[in-house]
């Protein structure tokens, strides 16, 4: 966690990651998770991106939220070249009252579409965490 991997890919880097407002919420605060793309490469960037939520070991996908066991889906972006692009993962919205927990971790990956193999990793793996507290 807070931690960002980066592979090359062709002439400069996709770079994914993540934006949150906190680290930690209590009720009241702002709340929205979105995924910024940004493209320095040379060539369009076609991919499938994966975004899991992780809350006590136990995996989710975006965008069902549905466990990972019930399967992954891909959203396909295409980024131009020099060109950035954001996904909206959770909308914002204000946080009710919670009982402490967490932390809870976001993962972000992008492969090449069709495929969801570590040789066809693009750009960096993001992660993100966050703790919900009284």
């Amino acid at each position: 966690p807070g931690e960002v991997y980066t592979a090359e890919f062709g002439e400069g880097l996709f770079n994914m990651s993540f934006d949150l407002p906190a680290e930690q919420f209590t009720e009241g605060d702002e709340f929205y998770v979105n995924l910024d793309l940004d493209n320095t490469t040379s060539a369009v960037v076609d991919a499938d991106v994966y975004v899991l939520l992780e809350a006590y070991g136990v995996f989710y996908g975006y965008p069902a939220w549905q466990e990972i066991t019930q399967g992954l889906t891909p959203t396909a972006v295409s980024i131009p070249v020099a060109g950035s692009d954001s996904l909206t993962i959770m909308p914002a919205f204000t946080m009710p009252a919670v009982p402490t927990s967490g932390p809870y971790y976001f993962y972000s990956a992008a492969f090449e579409p069709g495929t969801l193999d570590p040789g066809t990793l693009l750009g960096n793996v993001d992660v993100a965490g966050f703790s919900l507290v009284e």
